[in-house]
């Protein structure tokens, strides 16, 4: 249903991955129209007659549509403006998520520098399958703890130049598609 726009860098300490959701234009027509009824459905309700005759009635529609209406629209502003920023260094991911009109504070990760990634393909688009990359850190019991998955969708090829951007950047032996590897 969409395309992605992928961006991978880095610099001498750190890793960048920057991702965008580029919807098609059927879907963004389609995500605009719902988020415009839900609106206007809103708008009646407060204008209604129904309002004045009775007070707790007419509130409790507009609570349970206020419900509704701010989740869809965060989803609905992911699937057409959102954007992913996610940097690693030698002791911390950070990322930060972007809606459009709203974004979120910038979150900090720390991690031991023992990484472990994973790909999952989760869909296709224009046949070429595309997924999530799991980032994990090795424990001292050597269970493997999940620290960030990646919500914009990319290629297992793009997935790929992360990991070897990684290992570039700390100075890391090249790997297969193994993804497990030491910072420290």
């Amino acid at each position: 249903m969409s395309t992605q726009q992928i961006q991978l860098f880095s610099d001498v300490k750190n890793v960048y991955f920057n991702g965008r959701v580029t919807p098609v234009l059927i879907a963004k027509v389609f995500l605009l129209s719902a988020i415009a009824t839900l609106f206007i459905g809103l708008t009646i309700v407060l204008f209604s007659k129904a309002l004045e005759q009775n007070l707790i009635t007419g509130l409790l529609l507009v609570a349970i549509s206020l419900f509704i209406i701010i989740p869809l629209g965060r989803y609905f502003s992911w699937n057409i403006y959102g954007e992913e920023h996610v940097t690693i260094n030698q002791n911390n991911i950070l990322y930060q998520h972007n809606f459009g009109f709203t974004r979120t504070n910038l979150k900090r990760i720390p991690h031991n520098g023992e990484l472990s990634f994973d790909f999952e393909i989760t869909g296709y688009n224009e046949s070429r399958e595309e997924g999530i990359l799991h980032i994990f850190e090795l424990e001292k019991n050597n269970s493997y703890k999940k620290l960030y998955s990646t919500a914009v969708r990319l290629t297992e090829q793009q997935a790929d130049e992360f990991v070897k951007n990684i290992e570039k950047v700390f100075g890391l032996p090249n790997r297969k598609m193994d993804y497990q590897f030491s910072l420290n």
